[in-house]
């Protein structure tokens, strides 16, 4: 919530994170952490991602796609957090959630969870992923790696068509001068997104970016996730071939995490 003092927010943010540490240390050739930090105040948010990272082990930082305090995940206060995420070369992972006190796309307007949940998941990574680029925050930051995750992958297509109209249009002299490329070679650049199970849109994103930019969610352990059939279930799948499927389950995930490639060999031999 945005009344939260920011070193009690950071406080919430370490004591999570030397949690999650621990609970990867009981599987580390299975088990890896992506640490959270709060934007309620960027200088904190640089020392927890330090920390989570050189410390603790973390193969990511994730952040809220929220606006805090009216500050939007563009706003040049962040950027510190950035360049610092860039310079410890794990990537910026944003997810959403509906129970949250905080400015969210569909709250206020909705009263039920499911309208909710349709709503905020999807569209606050959408805006995550318009703020970063059309923001500039891509341009000022050319190797920081992003994913967007538990959204579904298939409205990256023609949101990123969406983008590259306004940019080549009207908007993007006037509100994005700063921007050298077409959103969606940014994307392409510098950004991954996290597919569901059985989604028909992950075809789609393959069509338009190729098939390196996609990684699996299985949503564990929420009530709409695959568990424990995740895997059975995207292998299935007939719409994509057997070396995009081991892309998105192995490869791409090995790549924006860092991992072993011994342990994408290892994961590839058990499915």
């Amino acid at each position: 919530m945005d009344e939260l003092p920011p070193r009690f927010a950071g406080a919430i943010c370490r004591a999570y994170n030397r949690w999650l540490a621990d609970f990867c240390a009981r599987a580390p050739e299975r088990l890896v952490g992506a640490a959270f930090v709060s934007l309620h105040d960027p200088g904190v948010a640089v020392a927890e991602a330090v920390y989570a990272v050189e410390q603790l082990g973390m193969r990511a930082v994730f952040i809220r796609p929220n606006p805090v305090n009216g500050r939007t995940i563009d706003h040049p206060d962040f950027d510190p957090l950035y360049a610092e995420i860039e310079r410890l070369g794990v990537p910026l992972a944003t997810h959403e959630g509906a129970g949250v006190h905080l400015a969210q796309f569909g709250r206020g307007r909705y009263d039920k969870l499911m309208k909710l949940h349709l709503v905020c998941h999807a569209v606050e990574n959408m805006g995550a992923c318009m703020d970063l680029i059309v923001g500039g925050v891509l341009e000022r930051h050319p190797r920081l790696r992003c994913v967007f995750l538990e959204s579904g992958a298939g409205w990256a297509a023609w949101w990123l068509e969406r983008m590259d109209e306004h940019w080549e249009g009207y908007f993007g002299p006037r509100d994005a001068p700063y921007l050298r490329m077409k959103p969606s070679e940014y994307f392409k650049r510098q950004c991954f997104v996290s597919t569901e199970v059985d989604e028909r849109g992950t075809k789609y994103v393959v069509d338009a970016f190729g098939d390196d930019l996609v990684v699996l969610g299985s949503d564990y352990p929420h009530g709409d996730g695959k568990f424990p059939h995740a895997i059975r279930e995207f292998v299935a799948v007939g719409t994509l071939s057997e070396r995009t499927k081991r892309k998105i389950l192995w490869e791409n995930p090995a790549r924006l995490y860092g991992l072993e490639r011994a342990t994408a060999v290892s994961g590839q031999a058990a499915g």
